[in-house]
């Protein structure tokens, strides 16, 4: 996996673990404290999420920060 192979490897595994809670993008959002858009842009790879982001993405989860990196290269 190259640097630029990152942001669509993580944006799959964020959509991936919020499928599979059952989660629309619009519920994740809210729970995160962030605009649908930006979440979608963030799952289809599209945007790379700063740290600070993807904490609120995992929180709104309900996961810990590291689950969101749980994916193979």
């Amino acid at each position: 996996m190259t640097p630029e192979d990152l942001p669509k490897k993580l944006g799959e595994r964020i959509k991936s673990l919020r499928k599979a809670k059952k989660l629309s993008t619009r519920e994740l959002a809210l729970e995160s404290g962030l605009d649908k858009p930006n979440l979608v842009r963030i799952e289809s790879g599209r945007s790379c999420p700063s740290p600070k982001t993807l904490l609120k993405i995992a929180d709104g989860l309900g996961l810990k920060l590291k689950d969101l990196f749980d994916f193979k290269y």
